[in-house]
């Protein structure tokens, strides 16, 4: 009851010699919304691979030092060309409001920071990405909001660089899966896209061409009909 009308952290210290696994659900009027969890070994920095406000959209950033001692960080904004994006933002805990294409603020350890976007829903619709760095332990996540219809979705920091990823997609039975990708490096990246059914065969490889730091976000079942 101690966090009744409160922002801040809940730490969960893993017992020695012992492995849990932890989840966030945060109910927000009638939408239902997952939070991520941020560990300790989390690597530092990272990319949130999909931003969107204005047309019926708005998105909130959390920023959160998992660290013991302060630490600085700056969360830049890119649109779909890999452009600076300059995005309108007010902080709740302090009523101040900017607009600013790189969000830079220091935390104390175990400290917060929200940052909500100013959204008009009768402007045009803004998509694009954004890149975390940080001088310290420093990681987050990203909620955006459907205001349209009162839903939410969470967008988890990506700090991992592996050789793929892999989406599991379901457009059957009235379902529709949505595509976000963003290209973090300074350079143009081809990136080579195959597309398996349940059983496991191959029904489409393709290559989505991606310039420096830019972003594309898509329906699956309009952009490969495959699927």
């Amino acid at each position: 009851s101690i966090t009744a009308g409160k922002r801040g952290t809940v730490e969960f210290q893993t017992p020695q010699g012992g492995q849990i696994s932890v989840l966030g659900l945060r109910a927000n009027g009638t939408a239902l919304t997952t939070l991520p969890v941020i560990a300790n070994t989390d690597a530092i920095g990272g990319s949130i691979a999909h931003v969107t406000y204005n047309g019926g959209f708005s998105s909130t950033f959390y920023l959160v030092n998992s660290g013991v001692s302060p630490a600085s960080f700056s969360l830049n904004f890119y649109d779909d060309a890999g452009n600076a994006l300059q995005v309108p933002i007010r902080l709740p805990q302090t009523g101040a409001n900017l607009t600013t294409s790189a969000l830079s603020q220091s935390l104390a350890a175990g400290g917060v920071l929200i940052a909500e976007v100013q959204a008009n829903d009768s402007a045009p619709g803004i998509s694009g990405w954004a890149q975390l760095t940080a001088s310290g332990a420093v990681g987050g996540f990203e909620v955006f909001r459907w205001t349209t219809f009162g839903q939410e979705a969470s967008v988890p920091l990506e700090t991992r660089s592996p050789g793929s990823f892999l989406l599991v997609f379901d457009n059957t039975s009235g379902l529709t899966t949505g595509v976000a990708l963003a290209n973090a490096s300074a350079t143009s990246a081809n990136v080579t896209q195959n597309i398996y059914d349940d059983r496991g065969t191959l029904l489409q490889t393709s290559t989505l061409n991606l310039a420096p730091r830019s972003h594309s976000s898509y329906l699956l079942p309009s952009h490969d009909p495959a699927t």
